[in-house]
Formats: C-alpha cells, sequence, structure tokens
C-alpha cells in the first residue's frame, strides 16, 4: 500500500508479515563499479525489535539486502553485501532520516551516512560483484525475498541508485527541503541573490524560495534576510610625500580622491573616501650658466648635469626642485707673438680693452687677435654663448726700441739652457728687463758691473723671453730661445 512520504505518495510498511507491500523494480541486479544507493525513511513510532525487517534487496544476487535488528542492532541499518557489511547507526529509530550507502571501487571502501554526514566506514578486501543468478526475480524496494518487508508505520521514498561513488557535497544535493526548513541568512551588501537564483533581494526580511533537489521534488526555503551595508564615509587628509592607505594596500603619491576597503566593527567592509593633498612640491627647471651654477639650497657646482635640491616649504614638507643644468666653459687666456695679442678662444665675440684707460674699448678692435701700435696694458672682453667675461692685461713694450746691435750689446749663448751672458761691447748697461711670452716682467738687473752681465733662467719653463737693454738713454731688445 502506498501513503504520503516526502515528495507525495511513499511506500508505507505493514503488520507482520508485510512483504505485500514489496515493489518490484524490474531490474536485473548488476552492480559490478562503483554505486551509491540512497533513501528517505520516516519511522513513526518505535519499531519492532523481534525480526529483521527489510528496506531493499535481492535474494538471487548473493543475498544483497538492507535490514534493521538481527545483525544490525536495534535502531540500525545494515547492508550485506558478498565482501562485507556497513551498519548506518541510528537511521531505523523513529523520526525523518536520509540514508545512504556508498561504494568506491577505487578504494574498495564501503561508508554510511546519515543525513548528509558519515556514519560509519567498512574497507573491503576484494572489488564487490553483486550480479542476479536469477532471470525470473528482480530487485526490491520494501522487502527481500521471502523475507519480511518494512516494520510497520515506515514510510520509504525518494529511493535513488547511482553508478558512481557521490561525496558529502553531492549526497546533499540529492536531500529535500525538508532538512533546511529555514534560512537565517546576514550578508554584507546591498542585495542577496536567492538559492533558485530566480529572485535578487535588494533589502532585508522574510522571503520564500522554490528549488527543485535531485530527486526531483520541490524544497520550499524560509529566508530570513539581514543585509548590512557597507559604511561609508568621506575624510580629507593631507601628508608630505605620501600618504599610505589604512589598509596598507596603496601607497599614494599624488594629489586627487582615493578609496579605501576597511573592516567595519560589524564584520562587513567599510569604504572610506580619501581627498588626499600631497604637500610636498616639485618643480623642474632648464638653466644655462657660465662657469658655475648655484643651487637654491646654495650647492655650487661647476659642472653640467641633472641635480636636484630640497628646500622645505611653509608646510614643513620638502619642496624639491630638479634642474637640469648646462654649465658654459670660457677660455679667457691670452697669448703674445712679435707684439700680437691673441685670445685663446676660438668663436667668440671679442672687444679689444686699453687697461690704461679704465678698460676703454679700442674702436675697431673685435678680432681673435690684435696688433697694438704703443706700448700699453691691454685685454679683451670675451662673450660666448652664456659667458661674458675680461681677460687680465698683457703688457706690450718694446715699440720702437732699437735692434741691440745697433747699441753694441751681444747676448749668448742663444739658444740657452738658462744660463747667458750680456755684454757690452762699447759704453755702459744701464739696466735690463726680462719677459716671458705674455709681456710680465720676471727679472730687472741694475748691474754693478755693467759691461758684462751674467743671467740664470734655469727655474724658468722652457719658451721665448725678451730681453729689454737701457743703455746710454737707448733702448733696445732681442729674442733669447731657453730650451
Amino acid at each position: 500500500m502506498t501513503d504520503t512520504g516526502l515528495c507525495g505518495t511513499g511506500l508505507r510498511g505493514k503488520s507482520f508479515p508485510s512483504n505485500f507491500v514489496w515493489f518490484n523494480t524490474g531490474w536485473q541486479t548488476d552492480l559490478s563499479g562503483s554505486w551509491t544507493i540512497s533513501f528517505y525513511i520516516h519511522q513513526e513510532s518505535t519499531v519492532s525489535k523481534t525480526s529483521e525487517f527489510h528496506i531493499f534487496g535481492d535474494a538471487f544476487a548473493n543475498n544483497f539486502r538492507c535490514f534493521t535488528n538481527g545483525d544490525a542492532g536495534y535502531g540500525n541499518y545494515l547492508i550485506r553485501t558478498p565482501g562485507g557489511d556497513n551498519i548506518c547507526y541510528g537511521a531505523a529509530l523513529p523520526g525523518k532520516h536520509f540514508v545512504s550507502f556508498v561504494y568506491d571501487s577505487a578504494t574498495l571502501i564501503l561508508k554510511s551516512y546519515l543525513n548528509g554526514k558519515t556514519s560509519s566506514i567498512t574497507q573491503l578486501s576484494t572489488a564487490l560483484k553483486i550480479k542476479s543468478t536469477s532471470t525470473s526475480n528482480s530487485f526490491k524496494i520494501g522487502g527481500h525475498g521471502a523475507s519480511p518487508g518494512m516494520q510497520k508505520n515506515a514510510v520509504l521514498d525518494n529511493f535513488m541508485l547511482f553508478s558512481k561513488a557521490l561525496d558529502s557535497a553531492q549526497l546533499e544535493e540529492t536531500m529535500t527541503g525538508y532538512f533546511y526548513p529555514e534560512l537565517n541568512v546576514s550578508i554584507c551588501g546591498n542585495e542577496y541573490l536567492s538559492p533558485s537564483g530566480k529572485y535578487m533581494y535588494m533589502k532585508s526580511g522574510t522571503f520564500y524560495d522554490t528549488v527543485a533537489s535531485a530527486s526531483g521534488c520541490d524544497s520550499i526555503f524560509t529566508i530570513n534576510l539581514t543585509l548590512i551595508k557597507p559604511p561609508f564615509k568621506t575624510v580629507s587628509v593631507s601628508d608630505c610625500e605620501k600618504f599610505q592607505s589604512p589598509n596598507r594596500s596603496y601607497p599614494w603619491t599624488t594629489t586627487g580622491t582615493y578609496y579605501d576597503t576597511l573592516i567595519a566593527a560589524s564584520g562587513c567592509d567599510s569604504i572610506v573616501e580619501y581627498k588626499l593633498t600631497i604637500l610636498t612640491n616639485r618643480f623642474f627647471d632648464s638653466v644655462t650658466v657660465c662657469k658655475n651654477w648655484m643651487s637654491p639650497s646654495g650647492k655650487m657646482y661647476t659642472q653640467s648635469g641633472t641635480y636636484r635640491d630640497t628646500l622645505i616649504n611653509t608646510a614643513g614638507c620638502d619642496s624639491i626642485i630638479e634642474s637640469r643644468v648646462t654649465i658654459d666653459t670660457m677660455n679667457t687666456g691670452l697669448m703674445m707673438s712679435n707684439n700680437v695679442i691673441s685670445a685663446n678662444q676660438f668663436g667668440a665675440n671679442y672687444a679689444w680693452l686699453d687697461c690704461t684707460k679704465n678698460y676703454e674699448v679700442i674702436s675697431g678692435e673685435y678680432g681673435q687677435s690684435f696688433t697694438p701700435t704703443v706700448n700699453g696694458s691691454y685685454a679683451v672682453e670675451l662673450t660666448l654663448s652664456s659667458c661674458k667675461d675680461t681677460s687680465s692685461c698683457i703688457d706690450v713694450v718694446g715699440l720702437g726700441i732699437k735692434h741691440v746691435v745697433e747699441i753694441g750689446v751681444g747676448l749668448f749663448p742663444n739658444p740657452s739652457t738658462g744660463v747667458f751672458v750680456l755684454r757690452s761691447y762699447q759704453g755702459q748697461i744701464d739696466q735690463v728687463f726680462i719677459r716671458n711670452n705674455m709681456g710680465q716682467i720676471i727679472k730687472i738687473s741694475k748691474p754693478d758691473v755693467q759691461s758684462e752681465i751674467e743671467f740664470d733662467l734655469s727655474n724658468e719653463v722652457s719658451g721665448i723671453y725678451m730681453v729689454e737693454v737701457h743703455k746710454n738713454g737707448i733702448v733696445g731688445s732681442f729674442k733669447l730661445i731657453k730650451i
């Protein structure tokens, strides 16, 4: 006979003998690999302890069966296989239960589950091969051969046979909503998707959802939903060079608006908006200067390059100035040869000056070389790129001076390694000036012996020197070569 089960009608046991309520499936039992058998049983009242009662079995398949009492013990279900037994404890006690037996052919493990939780584990020594030897009999639900069927007031429903070993998560999918009639859900956020995926709830409250289980039965969920909306606040902050977000995830280095996520007291995310001001100033500059450059902090540089300078601004933070500096250089040296003065620097703008007249510009003299017409002291003003400078003054003497031969004076040896003699062939030598090639006087002599004078230039550099001789009011000059 049938009666109300989990998903409508169910198979109800009778008073002993109740084997007349068997359900003959017509299946020829053949379990040679992994398998899972799962069913729902509702034992409405106390079970008799006097006899074995069967849930399923096949008397012609190695006596394969599931029963309570006897070897199973009171209140339990035992599955008997050719390779060994396994007991699901408490499954036959009064109440509503989901019972599963799972065999894994890879590990030879036979397990039982009660309401989705492991009840017992049996390690078999050989692989199970359960196959009926009869073609006229078949696998029965609610009984086993000629033995008694289910116990009185037991309702069987949702019987399932799978050709694989289900895990605990998959077994839970086979159970209906009877075991999950109410869900208390408290989540962080502004929305919640119902278990069926059909509804999106946007506020807290009590809702109902229907989900079809693997058995084909509807599970009706009562959902007590609490949506905890994440708090949001805005904070204005400032820092010198960078600001580290409170959750340590972000170092922000530029002024702007940023967002960070923290954990509130409720356990939900708290979103904070930061309006950040970075107080460190950064400036970039390009400068071109002559000879050297002094940075804003007072550092002196003499070579071109990119330099970073740091000052403290009014907020107490660094002001970083990065300068790309080009330093121009210029040679202000002069050289003189045969009374012609030349600037050592090429490619500049030149203006020759009279040092004796407060550096007055000499009209028309703007070349690299200058030939003075009178004795004096001269310099040149040079302009090149960013540089503008004035050379040292150089003295020019001997213009209009007679040759030494004309005044009866000789010098030997010439060239000389340093020591030379100046001799007067007639009359006396009053005074002698010796100048280097820059026109600078390096020696002056007023000899006591005025007809022959010895000079020593051993400590002077090699080069050409001008010897200026004063004799009887006449001035003569000649070149001396020191080697």
